[in-house]
């Protein structure tokens, strides 16, 4: 046989063996196995086979009370009982979405159409005993979620079961939500929740709103694609800490309930965070995250693809309405940072409303001309959202998400904030901080405050730190595209033909412009008032915005700490003749604490001394205009909204080292610290200091210190997760 007839013949089989192989990536529910002849011998829909072609064959259930055998249903109807009935969720999202409720629950992964997500049962860890790690009781509160004084052992226990997937909550219907999206720039068709299951929603009547819970790591669902479902626990401990940090600093965030953690010799994970070829073999967890929605923007760039105008609406319209109920009750970061600060109550309203997420109501009656940056929302002015036509809701839809994104984006920049992966699938269309998976703080200002970027695989750097208002407005342009009807256009995807339809209630090309121009001013005017309110001045003036550029010029210029920097403006002492001759030791004081690694030179443009008598200048006038009863107030307030504890990148990864190793105290020890990050003194130490042991003395010192320079280029990615 000559040469190139065996090529021929070998290519033919290849091509051959491939399409044989292709035959069985998808196999018949509750089949698996190499050639998926092999069957689960699964109870249809409280059951469920790990099947596909690969699958283990094993049957794994929910302990749903009512599926368990009579012999265990008395124990658990009385935890049902006592313990569980303030724990009841209502299925506010999946009524609200349009789901896939097909009889189809099992974990294979597949293309979704028709629907905003899938129905899907959390699935259990085999491990027998379960820990909770943590539980943030002022969540809870919140929700209303009643818990004893003292959590005795059956408690946990209880706890473990519920927000492992083990045990469905009252009132409890599970999905995993659709979404497709932009990827660093590309389309990458359909995503989705690939280990994320929604059990159920609870109403707040503290807030006033619905808040969305989620079992973060319960297994595979229809958009698991490769992955296992499953979540690391060293990595859930940061984003748990993240979240509790962020609200902290009044940055509208995912909130965390509690973390479960499971045995990492039963049911390890293996991940390859920076892809070197050597994976590790690690412990998993479930993280439950809480939030007003999870739904991002890719899911309306899904929806648009996949199910129509119609589909897009009932999006809008759900997110609308969870919108309305923010601006009603106000942001739970309000309520947690802004309230107790004496300085909001000078700060406009209308800002208060816009950029600090408050629930504060504008009275427009008396002004017969009302612009942009005074008027009431359109969901304050359309109260009943269901009498709105199908147009009129997708402009009200846009103008919200538009404007609630260019401020929350202006409250991470102001805290020094990177997201880390602002792909269009995770950016909540509700305005809220989500998926926080890779993210950091800058430190030293000059080096980071543009280039800062905390993901190992972006090397483009296309979200870094000083990109952040440019992604934003990008990816509020996909959505656009989506209300226009043009994202039903994209390729890549096989899509049905029907999502192409015209429609003339999509928004015009003029309309979408109109709501996008705002973006950049309302991202300016949030993020200046963020940034002077930092410094201790409510309302923009002459003086006010010398001080606040010459202090931010100043922390580029020395290239210092920009959280330690600031909280050390507290201790300036207040001198009335603006002499700051005998301030030479706080001078000093100030470039040793804050890390300053520029020199100083005697011809420099900006001194330090300058700039601190414009802050005392701008201090002076907010005293006079009553801000301020005297000095000692606002040095208050800087010790108020500048934490002293500062959520660093290395430090979180220890915490979370530490847990994975067993020590759990080690996340309950940065919850503390990050929950209130606000105090005393800065040099002052605390009294209780000689009371803690060494695990809790270490923490605390690495959320107090000024990080080294391999801790400040410190990244991590996704593929640690």
């Amino acid at each position: 046989m000559h040469t190139n007839q065996i090529m021929f013949f070998v290519l033919i089989l290849c091509i051959f063996s491939s399409s044989i192989q292709s035959r069985y990536t998808s196999c018949a529910p509750y089949h698996y196995g190499n050639q998926c002849d092999q069957k689960c011998n699964c109870a249809p829909q409280t059951h469920d086979c790990d099947d596909g072609p690969h699958g283990s064959g094993i049957c794994t259930a929910i302990l749903n009370i009512d599926t368990l055998p009579s012999t265990l249903q008395r124990k658990k109807q009385l935890i049902h009982s006592q313990f569980l009935a303030s724990f009841e969720v209502l299925p506010h999202t999946f009524h609200n979405l349009l789901l896939d409720l097909s009889k189809d629950t099992h974990r294979r992964s597949r293309q979704v159409y028709d629907a905003s997500g899938a129905q899907i049962l959390p699935d259990p860890f085999k491990a027998l005993e379960l820990q909770l790690i943590s539980l943030d009781i002022n969540v809870a509160s919140y929700l209303g979620m009643v818990l004893p004084t003292n959590l005795t052992t059956l408690n946990k226990r209880d706890l473990t079961e519920i927000f492992s997937g083990r045990l469905l909550l009252p009132g409890s219907k599970t999905f995993a939500h659709a979404y497709s999206g932009h990827q660093f720039g590309s389309w990458a068709g359909q995503l989705g929740d690939g280990r994320a299951i929604t059990i159920g929603d609870r109403y707040s009547l503290t807030h006033r709103q619905h808040y969305e819970i989620s079992l973060k790591g319960a297994g595979k669902t229809a958009f698991s694609r490769s992955g296992d479902g499953r979540a690391v626990l060293r990595n859930l401990c940061r984003e748990y800490l993240a979240g509790t940090y962020l609200n902290a600093l009044g940055v509208p965030t995912t909130g965390a309930l509690a973390l479960i953690a499971s045995d990492a010799n039963i049911d390890g994970i293996r991940r390859d965070e920076f892809y070197t070829g050597n994976p590790e073999k690690l412990r998993p967890g479930i993280l439950v995250r809480v939030s007003p929605s999870f739904v991002r923007f890719g899911s309306f760039q899904h929806a648009a693809k996949r199910i129509g105008f119609q589909g897009v609406v009932k999006l809008a319209r759900h997110v609308l309405h969870i919108v309305q109920e923010q601006e009603t009750g106000g942001d739970r970061s309000y309520h947690q940072h802004f309230t107790d600060v004496p300085l909001t109550q000078h700060v406009p309203i209308h800002l208060r409303k816009q950029c600090l997420f408050s629930n504060d109501k504008i009275d427009t009656s008396s002004s017969s001309t009302t612009s942009p940056s005074t008027s009431s929302s359109c969901t304050a002015e359309f109260v009943n959202l269901d009498n709105l036509n199908d147009h009129d809701l997708l402009l009200c839809f846009f103008n919200r998400v538009v404007l609630r994104t260019a401020a929350l984006i202006a409250s991470w920049q102001s805290i020094g904030f990177a997201h880390g992966v602002m792909n269009t699938d995770n950016m909540a269309a509700s305005g809220v901080t989500i998926d926080l998976n890779v993210f950091g703080l800058i430190s030293n200002y000059k080096d980071h405050a543009k280039e800062f970027t905390p993901n190992y695989i972006d090397e483009s750097s296309r979200y870094k730190f000083g990109n952040q208002q440019n992604i934003g407005k990008w990816n509020l342009q996909r959505i656009g595209d989506v209300l226009n009807g043009k994202t039903v256009f994209v390729g890549g995807d096989r899509d049905q033909p029907r999502a192409k339809q015209k429609n003339n209630k999509w928004l015009t090309s003029q309309e979408i412009a109109n709501e996008m121009n705002q973006y950049n001013s309302k991202f300016q005017q949030c993020h200046d008032l963020r940034t002077k309110f930092r410094l201790g001045f409510a309302t923009s003036t002459l003086l006010s915005s010398k001080a606040t550029d010459q202090w931010m010029t100043w922390m580029s210029l020395r290239n210092v700490d920009f959280h330690l920097a600031s909280r050390v403006l507290a201790e300036l002492e207040e001198n009335v003749n603006n002499n700051i001759a005998q301030d030479d030791e706080f001078v000093e004081y100030m470039i040793r604490t804050t890390g300053a690694v520029v020199p100083l030179s005697k011809d420099e443009s900006l001194s330090l001394r300058d700039v601190l008598v414009s802050i005392r200048d701008a201090v002076f006038e907010s005293i006079e205009m009553r801000h301020y009863s005297n000095f000692k107030e606002w040095q208050n307030h800087i010790r108020r909204v500048v934490p002293r504890y500062v959520m660093r990148t290395h430090a979180l990864r220890e915490i979370g080292e530490i847990v994975n190793g067993g020590d759990e105290r080690a996340l309950g020890i940065g919850w503390k610290l990050l929950s209130d990050p606000f105090r005393a003194n800065f040099e002052e130490k605390d009294e209780d200091d000689q009371k803690l042991d060494a695990l809790e003395l270490y923490i605390k010192g690495q959320f107090e210190k000024l990080p080294s320079l391999g801790e400040k280029r410190m990244k991590t990615s996704c593929g640690g997760q």
